[in-house]
């Protein structure tokens, strides 16, 4: 810690960590790792090159989107051994799959998705570009989640449900039907939020 992404990419190859500023405590020092304030003051001047990036948990696509549009940085595609993912899926360039997650037959998983601890997708859905499957959550058979969309932690999307562009499923919600593009929806069964 202490030194710039530059000066901790010095190897010829090396796998740059993206984190909220509140837990960069939570890595080995030997990572490394760049907050999200350092990846608006420093991440621009770094060689990328020379670097692989994973983005890690919060605040996931934003700085990930932006890393990935702004500096075309090479994103690093990781599969935890603890994961479960059928032969017959497929996980797209710069995704994450956490431990403990499950990925059934046939499932389309996006460029840079994230699908988090112990998240569950069903046979057959088609997860697009950017979406992110938070801790617990379940995705039914034959869904479909378009770019952008975020299923909150512990979520249920039943099956054949699409899930639309930059929607947000509210955490523990239970989605019964088709969710706009750009929609929050919550409760069980979910819907749309009010704004007051």
């Amino acid at each position: 810690r202490g030194r710039s992404p530059s000066e901790r990419c010095v190897t010829s190859r090396c796998i740059l960590y993206v984190v909220p500023d509140d837990s960069v405590h939570d890595y080995p020092m030997n990572l490394g790792v760049v907050t999200t304030s350092q990846y608006y003051e420093e991440l621009r001047e770094f060689p990328h090159s020379s670097c692989s990036i994973m983005g890690v948990g919060f605040p996931g696509k934003h700085v990930r989107k932006a890393m990935n549009e702004e500096i075309r940085a090479p994103f690093f595609t990781f599969v935890h051994d603890r994961a479960y993912v059928s032969e017959s899926a497929r996980v797209g360039a710069g995704s994450v799959v956490a431990p403990g997650a499950t990925i059934a037959k046939r499932v389309s998983v996006g460029e840079h998705v994230l699908v988090k601890y112990k998240a569950a997708i069903g046979q057959d859905p088609h997860v697009v570009k950017w979406a992110v499957i938070s801790p617990n959550a379940a995705v039914g058979a034959n869904c479909t989640i378009r770019n952008s969309a975020v299923i909150g932690a512990g979520a249920t999307v039943l099956e054949g449900v699409t899930v639309g562009e930059g929607a947000v499923v509210g955490m523990g919600a239970v989605v019964l039907e088709d969710v706009e593009p750009g929609e929050t929806v919550v409760g069980v069964p979910a819907k749309p939020l009010v704004q007051v």
